[in-house]
């Protein structure tokens, strides 16, 4: 999400700037979903399974940006992402999250939805889509940063050669250097995540945490550089500033695949069980 006003563009162009220049881009999402759905409980996978009909969970966490560009869905955009004033530390939902909405509210409203025994399939289905959506752009430092520069739409730097802006580089730039397709970056994060971080990672299901956390690395890691200066508009950055964030990316990536999963096992649970007494009706 490297802007909020993306001009309507037809669907093919539209599909290769999503690939390239949204929350977390693609790749990202994809290796949220996949850390997510090798951790749901069979029930919860079964729900999921039956949700997804003949796509994918990584199809279904990129739908949300594919569609924004789309005036019958321009009412989703603000639904992204979270602005919180300078100064403040602890995500404020009255404060923070505006009528048009915010990511926080996204989460909230289609957990319940998923929850819901009145909810239909397709209720479900599109709950889904946007769930794990949201909860990977939570997890976005620069999706809960300051209204002032937009999440740091407004800080153009530089990256070696490469120019963009301080949140283009957050949503693509950094997962791309790593060269690895969503799969194999999605390995390697498991197969580093330990007991204790995943344990670690649950321990806090609260997607209002979730933006004050994400709100404290922005300040503390994407709006300044390796040796903590804060980034200025024309500043360039390098490989110092990639060994800095990289961390960072991979800790929130991971954070946000266990949370989508206890999450999902959760709501998808309860769909089960409500769809099991229904039937029995």
């Amino acid at each position: 999400m490297p802007t909020r006003t993306a001009p309507r563009i037809c669907s093919l162009a539209l599909l290769l700037v999503v690939a390239l220049c949204c929350a977390w881009g693609s790749t990202g999402h994809k290796v949220i979903v996949k850390i997510a759905y090798d951790r749901l409980t069979p029930t919860a996978k079964a729900a999921v399974d039956d949700l997804l009909g003949d796509s994918s969970l990584a199809e279904f966490s990129v739908w949300p940006d594919q569609i924004k560009s789309d005036k019958a869905w321009a009412w989703t955009k603000p639904w992204h992402y979270a602005d919180m004033p300078e100064g403040e530390t602890e995500f404020n939902l009255d404060r923070d999250c505006p009528d048009k909405g915010c990511v926080v509210r996204g989460i909230q409203k289609y957990a319940d939805v998923l929850k819901s025994k009145d909810a239909t399939h397709e209720e479900r289905v599109q709950a889904l889509k946007f769930l794990t959506h949201y909860v990977g752009d939570i997890h976005q430092p620069l999706h809960v940063a300051h209204a002032s520069d937009q999440g740091g739409n407004a800080i153009d730097v530089t990256l070696f050669s490469r120019k963009m802006n301080l949140h283009s580089l957050w949503d693509t730039a950094l997962i791309k250097q790593t060269g690895m397709t969503f799969d194999v970056y999605a390995k390697k994060l498991e197969e580093a995540m330990t007991p204790e971080v995943e344990k670690a990672g649950i321990e806090v299901m609260d997607p209002v945490a979730w933006a004050t956390e994400s709100h404290a690395l922005a300040e503390a890691d994407a709006y300044r550089d390796a040796d903590g200066n804060e980034i200025k508009s024309g500043d360039r950055l390098g490989q110092e500033y990639i060994d800095h964030s990289m961390p960072v990316v991979d800790d929130q990536l991971t954070k946000a695949g266990v949370r989508l999963a206890e999450m999902l096992n959760e709501a998808l649970i309860a769909e089960r069980a409500s769809s099991s007494e229904q039937a029995h009706h």
